[in-house]
C-alpha cells in the first residue's frame, strides 16, 4: 500500500471487513480553464456570479463509478486505474469521487498521483463476507483529495445508510478541511428498479441528509457520487434545494443542471443533467447553493459503464 492511502475512520455499525468503493476528488484551478456553460433562456434572476480572488477559490470536481474491474470494459490489470490516473493530471481536480473502487487502484492512484492523498473506506456486505472487486482487492468507498486543502481522513469518515437487510450496505464516506470549512463526502446508493429497493434509496437519502445536516453541520459541503436514481425521482428530494421545486428539501445546488446557477426555470426542467449511464443520469455533483457553477460536462471512459461527471464551480472562503 503506498504510504499516504489510508483507510477511513469506520462508523459505529461497520463490521470490519472489505467490501464495495466510492471515491471523491476535487482541485483549485484558475477560473478562466474552461468556458460558461449557457442557461437556458429566458431565465428568471439568479445570484451574482462569485469572482475568483482574494476572498473565492475556483474548484474543479469530478465523480466517476470505475465498475470494480468488470471485464466488460477492460481487463483485470491497472489499465482503469492508470486512464484515471491520466484523466487527473489533466483535469487537474481539487477532489474527486469514484464509486465501485477497488483498493488496489486507489493505491496506484495515491502512488502516481503526487500532491494527493486517497481515502479508502470498504462497503460490507449484511453477511459479513468481504466484497471484491472482479480481480482479487477489496472493492469500496474511496476519496482522493489535493494534499495543500487541509483534510484529514481523522475527521471523517464511513456512515452507513441504513440499507435493506441482506444486501450490500451502502454508505457516505466523508472527509473535512478545518482550514477551509469543507466537507467532501462520496456516496453510493441501493441500485434496482423493485419497490423495495426504490423505498431502500429513500431511506438511504434521508439518513444521508440527516448525517450532512448534523455531522457536518457548519461546514460547506460537498455530496458527489452515484445515487443510482435520476433526478425526478423522489430519493434526490433530500439533496435538491426546495427552490428546485418538485418536492424538493435539501440544501444543494446541482452542478450539472441545464440550469446552471439558477434553480428554477419556466423553459426546461432544472432537476435534470446529461446522462451518466446509458440514457440516464444517475451520478451528481451536488454543491452548496452560494456556488458560482462555471461549467460541467461528462468524460467517456472504456473502463466503465458509467462516464465520470465532471464540474468547475466558484465558492467564497470561509475562515476556519
Amino acid at each position: 500500500m503506498a504510504a499516504s492511502t489510508r483507510f477511513a475512520p469506520p462508523s459505529s455499525r461497520r463490521r470490519v471487513v472489505l467490501a464495495a468503493a466510492s471515491l471523491v476528488l476535487l482541485v483549485g484551478l484558475p477560473s478562466s480553464a474552461a468556458p460558461l456553460r449557457a442557461n437556458p433562456e429566458p431565465a428568471p434572476p439568479g445570484p451574482a456570479p462569485i469572482q475568483a480572488g482574494p476572498a473565492a477559490t475556483t474548484y474543479r470536481l469530478g465523480t466517476f463509478n470505475m465498475a470494480g474491474g468488470n471485464p466488460k470494459y477492460g481487463t483485470a490489470g491497472d489499465e482503469a486505474a492508470d486512464d484515471f490516473v491520466r484523466t487527473v493530471k489533466d483535469r487537474r481536480p481539487a477532489f474527486v469521487s469514484i464509486q465501485e473502487g477497488c483498493q488496489d487502484w486507489t493505491e496506484r492512484l495515491d502512488s502516481r498521483l503526487p500532491g494527493y492523498t486517497a481515502v479508502f473506506d470498504p462497503v460490507v456486505p449484511e453477511v459479513g463476507t468481504p466484497a471484491k472487486c472482479w480481480h482479487d482487492s477489496a472493492f469500496g468507498n474511496a476519496l482522493l483529495y489535493r494534499d495543500d486543502l487541509g483534510f484529514t481522513p481523522e475527521a471523517g469518515g464511513g456512515h452507513d445508510l441504513g440499507s435493506p437487510a441482506g444486501r450490500e450496505q451502502r454508505e457516505i464516506l466523508c472527509v473535512r478541511s478545518q482550514a477551509r470549512r469543507l466537507a467532501v463526502c462520496s456516496i453510493h446508493m441501493s441500485s434496482g428498479s423493485a419497490p423495495e429497493l426504490q423505498e431502500a434509496r429513500r431511506m438511504e437519502a434521508a439518513e444521508a441528509k440527516r448525517l450532512l445536516a448534523t455531522t457536518y453541520r457548519g461546514y460547506q459541503k460537498f455530496l458527489m457520487g452515484d445515487i443510482n436514481t435520476t433526478p425526478d425521482a423522489a430519493p434526490t428530494d433530500s439533496f435538491y434545494h426546495r427552490d428546485y421545486g418538485d418536492g424538493a428539501a435539501g440544501e444543494f445546488k446541482e452542478a450539472d443542471s441545464p440550469c446552471g446557477n439558477h434553480m428554477n426555470n419556466w423553459t426546461v426542467p432544472c432537476r435534470a443533467g446529461e446522462a451518466t449511464f446509458g440514457l440516464k443520469k444517475i451520478d451528481y455533483l451536488f454543491v452548496p447553493p452560494s456556488a458560482t457553477v462555471n461549467w460541467s460536462e461528462t468524460e467517456h471512459s472504456d473502463y466503465s459503464d458509467h462516464d465520470s461527471l465532471w464540474a468547475e464551480i466558484v465558492l467564497r472562503d470561509r475562515a476556519g
